[in-house]
């Protein structure tokens, strides 16, 4: 990770089961963007570990959030970088 200046972050929420039954949930606000190393920690998970990751989205009661629409997070690249 040093030699590819990687500094991955771990996730909010695991959920175990029986390996490889795991669920990784990152849990962001609802305009929350991701911040340095978060998605470098998602596809080594993801690569390694071989679990399912999901995004979670939150907002409270007091936000409009009827229009906001996410696109699908793409670690592509950093999948195949680690």
């Amino acid at each position: 990770m040093i030699k590819k200046d990687l500094n991955p972050k771990l996730p909010d929420v695991w959920l175990v089961d029986k390996y490889p039954k795991s669920l990784f949930i990152e849990v962001k606000r609802l305009r929350e963007p991701f911040v340095e190393g978060q998605k470098e920690g998602l596809a080594i998970i993801k690569k390694y570990l071989g679990c399912d990751i999901r995004i979670a989205r939150v907002c409270s009661e007091d936000e409009s959030h009827q229009e906001i629409t996410f696109g699908n997070l793409n670690i592509t690249e950093i999948y195949q970088q680690v």
